[in-house]
């Protein structure tokens, strides 16, 4: 239900064309923009600590590893945190350098987030007969 100007609206024709002319009203209005200096904002104000913002160290990653359930779901690499625990001296070295890119802010995340599926048949291809 949407009230606009008294009457109540509950058809989603009705709905759509309210909501679509009042965002139409105040989008088509110029707005102002006023710079914003973001640092008084904070100023006398406690700042974080420099914990918080220090870069990611083997010890912690580590202790962040070990704390996951070794039985969780694989990544997108195919290994789930059993794997990385158990192969943590092999590969610690790409996974610091892998946190080292991401607290710079230069880790390719869209490679994370790209997947490939795989349909594996449950019984051998009969050739389509």
């Amino acid at each position: 239900m949407v009230r606009v100007d008294g009457p109540e609206i509950v058809n989603h024709d009705g709905k759509t064309n309210a909501l679509t002319a009042y965002f139409r009203s105040i989008v088509r209005v110029a707005g102002t923009s006023v710079p914003a200096d973001l640092e008084s904002l904070y100023e006398g104000r406690a700042q974080p600590s420099s914990n918080l913002t220090a870069a990611f160290t083997e010890t912690e990653t580590k202790l962040a590893l070990l704390s996951m359930n070794r039985n969780s779901a694989p990544g997108p690499d195919g290994f789930g945190p059993a794997f990385y625990k158990a192969a943590w001296p092999t590969v610690k070295e790409q996974i610091m350098e892998f946190m080292a890119a991401f607290h710079r802010g230069d880790a390719q995340l869209e490679r994370i987030n790209r997947s490939h599926m795989v349909l594996i048949p449950k019984k051998p291809w009969s050739g389509g007969r």
